[in-house]
């Protein structure tokens, strides 16, 4: 088993916690589907963090951006998510 999350460290993230990106969420996968010749396959580079402008919003309490919550608290924000969503590329050979 392979963790692809490891290749995204370096400045981002998929949760933001006191102003720090963490990569809290793993995607893992079996060595087969990096290595196929034939079928479904997929590589590291394939896997990205989906961050457009309306999942973010001025953190705050901390410089930059973080993910648009749905909540905080108790109070509903209208939000989607504490976490970016990953998104592994798939294709065929």
């Amino acid at each position: 088993m392979i963790n692809l999350s490891e290749s995204l460290a370096g400045g981002t993230g998929t949760y933001r916690y006191r102003g720090t990106w963490e990569i809290i969420d793993q995607v893992i996968v079996s060595d087969e589907l990096l290595n196929c010749r034939s079928g479904v396959y997929s590589h590291p580079g394939m896997l990205r963090i989906f961050k457009p402008d309306f999942l973010l919003r001025k953190d705050p309490l901390y410089p930059g951006l973080s993910p648009f919550s749905t909540w905080t608290g108790y109070k509903y924000q209208g939000g989607f998510s504490d976490h970016l969503p990953v998104i592994l590329e798939l294709l065929v050979r």
